[in-house]
């Protein structure tokens, strides 16, 4: 049982580091994230997962023309109702309108988009996907 978790946890972390691999070259070719959301007319989003990944996610909006309009993390809304002066909300509340949700939990990103489809009409891609399309 105990190598199971840790075999979870080792692929969690690489497709933790290939996300980032792949942001990575896309920002050494000069592709900002940011562009991508410009470009198809996201200008007011969600990031759902306020881990590593969402962190520099959010910091990146957060120096361009795309509004975070609010941020989905079961852990961080369990003991604040805001991060960073934007609101936090868990999966279970009433999801405000937004041009996307940003899933950036790599390791469970299909089950939370089926998850989140099922509570909002939004769309919703993941980072990876976003990531392959720039």
């Amino acid at each position: 049982k105990e190598h199971k978790k840790e075999d979870a946890e080792i692929r969690k972390r690489e497709m933790l580091l290939d996300t980032y691999e792949r942001w990575v070259d896309k920002l050494i070719l000069g592709e900002k994230i940011v562009q991508f959301f410009i470009k198809n007319g996201y200008h007011k989003v969600a990031i759902y997962g306020m881990g590593r990944i969402g962190k520099h996610l959010f910091t990146e909006f957060k120096h361009s023309d795309i509004e975070v309009v609010y941020v989905i993390d079961q852990n961080i809304s369990r003991y604040t109702n805001y991060y960073e002066g934007v609101p936090c909300y868990s999966i279970d509340s009433t999801l405000p309108y937004v041009h996307m949700v940003i899933v950036t939990v790599s390791s469970a990103a299909e089950e939370i988009k089926e998850d989140l489809y099922k509570r909002v009409p939004y769309q919703i891609e993941s980072m990876n996907d976003i990531l392959f399309v720039l």
